[in-house]
């Protein structure tokens, strides 16, 4: 009697698994994903001589089909402070990222 190779007694199980991950990749896809677009994604702060602070604003708006959603800011270091106004973002909706860099002097 021969025996069935044990890659073809699983083939079952590994084909279930590749189309139950195909159907969530097109039911993601359906529902749509937001997508997060700068207007700028550098600040030039020109020429700053003997000024303690310098402040600025990145303007951002969700390109995608699906409401954004948005995490506070964790700056690297004690020097700067970074503020949302919003936690989520519609489809097509715009908001700010507004910054200060304390210089220390």
């Amino acid at each position: 009697m021969k025996q069935t190779p044990a890659l073809l007694k699983r083939t079952p199980i590994l084909l279930a698994v590749v189309f139950w991950l195909g159907a969530m990749c097109v039911a993601a896809q359906a529902e749509g994903a937001p997508k997060i677009q700068f207007a700028q994604t550098l600040y030039d702060f020109g020429k700053t001589s003997q000024v303690a602070t310098v402040s600025g604003v990145f303007k951002f708006k969700n390109a995608g089909d699906a409401v954004l959603k948005l995490e506070p800011p964790k700056p690297s270091c004690g020097c700067t402070v970074a503020q949302l106004k919003t936690n989520a973002l519609p489809p097509g909706a715009t908001a700010e990222l507004s910054f200060t860099l304390n210089l220390g002097l």
